[in-house]
């Protein structure tokens, strides 16, 4: 599922290639992933307007149409944006389709589970849905973060909690634990001031990073658990990956150097 820095970089796609341009017309091909307005409405509120920003907020996007006009997009396990090459066919996963001044961007979802829809207020969507700072907010500092997290229980399922900081998921709350060297069965409680130090910068700079280097894999540093996230592989301290169950989701770590 896209997590915050796949999400950015969505964000910075959007604002290089819609921004500032009008929406000359709409074609909603799967009304079914519409939430909270039917096709129609959504087609004729956003037509003629230009696009005037992008923002995000943890695994979500908005698009910008105006003060009380936004698009926001939620992306699901696999959704992406591309912008068509002129005369280019829209993929069949394209759901909906934004005619532009200058071409069509496409919203692509190859497993319907993503949602778009309109808001007023991006505050009221971020409020509606529950989610807490997101995790790169220049508000969430080391002492909020302790503040937000402290007593709410095992680490990784703290981390992937949308309602205390929004942004990390599954993979990502692997890699920071990782980072910062552990296990994330962790309780919170157990933590002395350094660990709490550790794992704080390890989510700054794991989702910058990720971030600055597109968000693909393949492009993510050598040794970075995510590059190997597959129970038994090598670590880079010597060890093997493990894999169990927590929250309901897949985690993967090293027991040899996560502790």
């Amino acid at each position: 599922m896209p997590e915050l820095p796949d999400v950015e970089v969505f964000r910075r796609y959007l604002e290089q290639h819609a921004r500032g341009h009008r929406i000359r017309d709409v074609h909603v091909l799967n009304p079914e992933l519409l939430e909270g307005v039917d096709a129609r409405h959504f087609r004729e509120r956003i037509r003629g307007h230009t696009v005037s920003g992008t923002h995000r907020h943890g695994k979500y996007l908005f698009m910008d149409l105006g003060d009380d006009l936004h698009v926001v997009l939620h992306f699901g396990m696999s959704g992406y944006l591309r912008k068509l090459a002129t005369g280019e066919t829209p993929s069949r996963h394209t759901r909906v389709l934004f005619d532009l001044d200058d071409g069509a961007l496409a919203y692509v979802v190859p497993r319907k589970l993503a949602r778009i829809g309109l808001v007023s207020s991006r505050a009221d969507l971020i409020a509606a849905k529950g989610l807490g700072l997101d995790a790169l907010d220049k508000r969430l500092d080391l002492d909020t973060f302790h503040r937000l997290l402290t007593g709410r229980g095992t680490l990784k399922c703290a981390l992937m909690n949308q309602s205390l900081i929004a942004g990390v998921g599954n993979v990502y709350s692997d890699e920071i634990l990782f980072h910062a060297r552990l296990d994330p069965r962790r309780a919170l409680a157990t933590l002395d001031e350094r660990e709490w130090h550790r794992l704080y910068q390890s989510m700054q700079q794991v989702l910058k990073e990720a971030i600055s280097r597109g968000a693909e894999p393949e492009r993510l540093p050598q040794g970075w658990l995510l590059r190997h996230r597959r129970a038994g592989q090598r670590c880079e301290c010597g060890g093997n990956t493990a894999h169990l169950s927590l929250c309901g989701r897949s985690a993967y770590f090293c027991p040899a150097c996560q502790h």
